[in-house]
């Protein structure tokens, strides 16, 4: 049986177990809700980015004159042009600096390589796509995976998982597998 708790304070005052009363709902089930994407401001300008697809490569080469070519294309910006103005590389939070964007080679997969202003939204991810980067990939850091971590509390036959014929060790098991295949670790 359930027992059911009332609530300790009167609906004035609200509190746990009361319910609240939403004041945005009403419009946005009417359609009418505000967005970041529906701001519009007179001259302003949009900009898409251009991201790694390899995890560590160098750049040999980016070719942007298809997209600075493109009609509402204002700029396209490399890390070669900030560098070039010694913006290249800002502070973080954690005192060090990171790179705006990729100069020489590409750090991560999704880094920051090249960065496209236009008058909208669409001509600045069409222009991105116009950009071509030639890369060469890089090995990687470490070969050699890290060590498995030991079975849970040591012991052969901990099964928390007994639906169907897997044993919850045999799942443990594959997402280790998993997270070394992804770089998780």
């Amino acid at each position: 049986m359930t027992t059911v708790h009332e609530p300790r304070t009167s609906p004035e005052v609200g509190g746990i177990g009361h319910s609240v009363l939403r004041k945005e709902d009403d419009r946005f089930i009417r359609g009418a809700g505000n967005y970041l994407d529906d701001l519009t401001l007179p001259g302003m300008l949009h900009m898409a980015i251009l991201r790694s697809p390899a995890a560590h490569a160098r750049i040999n080469s980016i070719d942007s004159s298809a997209a600075a070519a493109l009609d509402g294309v204002l700029a396209v910006i490399t890390g070669e042009a900030l560098a070039a103005h010694n913006l290249a590389w800002m502070p973080t939070l954690s005192g060090d600096t990171q790179a705006v964007l990729a100069t020489d080679k590409v750090r991560f997969q999704g880094q920051e390589v090249a960065a496209v202003i236009a008058v909208d939204p669409y001509t600045a991810h069409d222009a991105v796509r116009l950009i071509e980067v030639d890369y060469e990939e890089l090995e990687g850091g470490d070969p050699q995976p890290p060590p498995r971590p030991p079975r849970v509390l040591g012991l052969h036959h901990n099964c928390l998982y007994t639906g169907g014929s897997r044993e919850f060790l045999d799942i443990l098991d594959n997402f280790w597998i998993f997270s070394i295949i992804y770089g998780y670790f």
